[in-house]
C-alpha cells in the first residue's frame, strides 16, 4: 500500500508532499479573506466579549495555566459563554461557523474540539498565557495513524517546567509527551494516545517545515522531563477548578446577563449570513 500523504515518514523528509498542504493554506486563506470582510463587526463583537471572558477568569482567580484552563472547559460546558446559556457538545456545521475565528460557534451555543481549543487559544492571547493547538489523530495510532489525517485537536499549556496537553473536549484529558510525535495520557484509568499531525499547521499558516522540525526537538526534550502525579491531577487540581465553577453559579449568572445583548448580536450575525 502507498504510503499516505499525511504519514510523517512521508512529509517530515519529502518535500514534494508540501505543495498539497499550501494549496489547502491557499484555500483556507481564500476563505478567511472573505469571512474577515463579511465579518467584520462581528469579529470585534467576538473580541470584545473574549475580554470579558478573561476578566471573569480574574474574578474567578487561578493558580495555573492549568487550572485557568479547567475553567474554560467548565465555563463553556455551563453555558455561560453561549447565546441563551444553553451549550450543546456537538459538532456544528463546518459551512456555518466562522472558520477564521472558530471560538464564535461556542457563542452561537454549540461546539467540538476545534471550538474548544480556539476558544482556549484565544482567551489565552489575552490573559498572556502561552498556549498553542495541537493538532493530531486520535484512534489506532499503531495500526492506521501514521496514514490518516488528523482528526482532533487539543491545547498544549505549560505547567511545572513541562508542557502538557489537555482535551478540554472530552473531560479535560491530560497528556504528556512520551515521544515526539505521541502524547500519551496522565491518568489512573486509561492510557489513551495522540499521534502529532504538524502538516495541518501548514494548511492554516501556523508553521512550516523547518519550524515543525524544531518544534519535534523541543518535544523530545519534554518527554524525558518528569510528569505530574495523576493522582493530584484527578483528585485536587480538576476536583478544586469544579467546585469553584460550582460555588459561582450567581457570577456566572451576572457575567451572563452583563454580555447576554453581545452574544446574541455574535449569534444572529452568523446566522444571518449562514442561513
Amino acid at each position: 500500500m502507498a504510503m499516505s500523504i499525511y504519514n510523517e515518514k512521508n512529509y517530515l523528509f519529502n518535500t514534494d508532499t508540501l505543495d498539497t498542504f499550501q494549496r489547502m493554506y491557499d484555500k483556507n486563506s481564500e476563505r478567511w479573506k472573505a469571512e474577515k470582510s463579511v465579518f467584520k463587526d462581528t469579529l470585534d463583537k467576538y473580541d470584545e466579549f473574549i475580554y470579558e471572558v478573561a476578566k471573569l477568569l480574574h474574578e474567578l482567580g487561578y493558580s495555573s495555566a492549568l487550572e485557568c484552563s479547567l475553567l474554560i472547559s467548565y465555563l463553556i460546558d455551563s453555558g455561560a459563554l453561549s447565546n441563551d446559556f444553553i451549550f450543546m457538545s456537538k459538532s456544528p456545521d463546518p459551512k456555518k461557523e466562522i472558520s477564521y475565528k472558530l471560538g464564535t460557534s461556542i457563542v452561537k451555543g454549540s461546539g467540538c474540539c476545534r471550538n474548544y481549543a480556539n476558544m482556549h487559544k484565544d482567551i489565552f492571547e489575552v490573559l498572556q498565557l502561552p498556549s498553542d493547538n495541537f493538532y493530531c489523530y486520535q484512534g489506532l495510532i499503531l495500526k492506521t495513524g501514521f496514514n490518516k489525517p488528523a482528526n482532533h485537536v487539543i491545547n498544549l499549556i505549560s505547567h511545572e517546567e513541562n508542557i502538557y496537553g489537555i482535551d478540554l473536549y472530552n473531560g479535560n484529558r491530560l497528556y504528556h509527551f512520551s515521544k515526539p510525535l505521541v502524547m500519551s495520557e496522565v491518568s489512573t484509568k486509561t492510557n489513551r494516545k495522540l499521534l502529532y499531525k504538524p502538516y495541518y499547521e501548514i494548511t492554516i499558516g501556523e508553521s512550516d517545515l523547518e519550524n515543525i522540525k524544531r518544534r519535534l526537538k523541543r518535544f523530545q526534550d519534554y518527554s524525558e522531563r518528569g510528569i505530574i502525579n495523576p493522582f493530584v491531577y484527578e483528585d485536587e487540581i480538576k476536583y478544586d477548578a469544579k467546585r469553584k465553577i460550582n460555588d459561582s453559579y450567581d457570577t456566572l449568572y451576572d457575567f451572563h446577563q452583563k454580555t447576554k445583548t453581545l452574544k446574541r448580536e455574535i449569534s444572529h450575525d452568523i446566522r444571518r449570513v449562514y442561513k
